[in-house]
């Protein structure tokens, strides 16, 4: 962070097997100024050098063709125009070694209270293939009961051509969570579907969260 509103992030991983590149990933985020915060990211994603290992056949991912990469360009806008209330837009560059590649842009609005909040989002894919060719709807609504929250949260996709003889793809998903004390959360989420490659598609999660303290053998330990 050279400057209160300049924040520059990242990371580059090395595979040293394969003495290549895993990954870069940078992010810059600019502001705010007057409410206003413009972030931009690039990363390079070697997907060989990842989940590949030469004459190890489980660490091979069969839906990942060999010699694959990403190339990911990104920027955001986003203005909080008062409390609570903010809007963005957004556009993404998708490029690939082999499979097609595509452009997705869009916007949001999202607004947060003191135990309550929600959000809307749209955004457009139009890549090389008919399934990169769709818009994505979003909504969701989250609200605080003391220790416990439960979010409801909404998804459609409609594509421009029927895939698998599905026009239209959704996601229902409702999730709870309560905070046990400081350190122990729980929390539980179920979703139901339907999109091209499932008549019906039902998933679940559990998830602890456990904060702990360890001595690092300084007065006081640490976090």
């Amino acid at each position: 962070m050279p400057h209160p509103a300049v924040a520059l992030s990242g990371h580059s991983f090395y595979n040293d097997l394969a003495s290549e590149w895993m990954e870069h990933d940078y992010n810059l985020v600019l502001g705010p100024f007057s409410g206003w915060t413009v972030t931009g990211q690039a990363a390079l994603i070697d997907y060989d050098s990842y989940f590949r290992s030469p004459g190890i056949a489980s660490f091979s991912v069969p839906l990942l063709a060999a010699g694959e990469e990403l190339q990911l360009l990104s920027g955001e806008v986003a203005w909080a125009f008062r409390p609570g209330f903010a809007v963005a837009a957004f556009y993404r560059s998708y490029g690939y070694d082999v499979a097609e590649a595509g452009d997705a842009y869009g916007a949001r609005f999202s607004w947060s209270g003191d135990s309550v909040g929600a959000g809307l989002y749209y955004t457009r894919m139009d890549g090389g293939s008919d399934e990169l060719q769709y818009s994505e709807y979003r909504g969701y609504i989250k609200k605080h009961f003391g220790n416990v929250d439960v979010t409801f949260d909404a998804l459609d996709v409609a594509y421009d051509e029927r895939i698998n003889d599905v026009k239209d793809a959704y996601a229902l998903v409702l999730a709870l969570g309560y905070n046990v004390n400081d350190r122990l959360r729980l929390s539980a989420d179920g979703e139901y579907g339907e999109n091209p490659y499932f008549d019906e598609e039902v998933k679940g999660m559990l998830k602890l969260l456990w904060r702990f303290s360890t001595d690092l053998g300084k007065k006081g330990g640490g976090s």
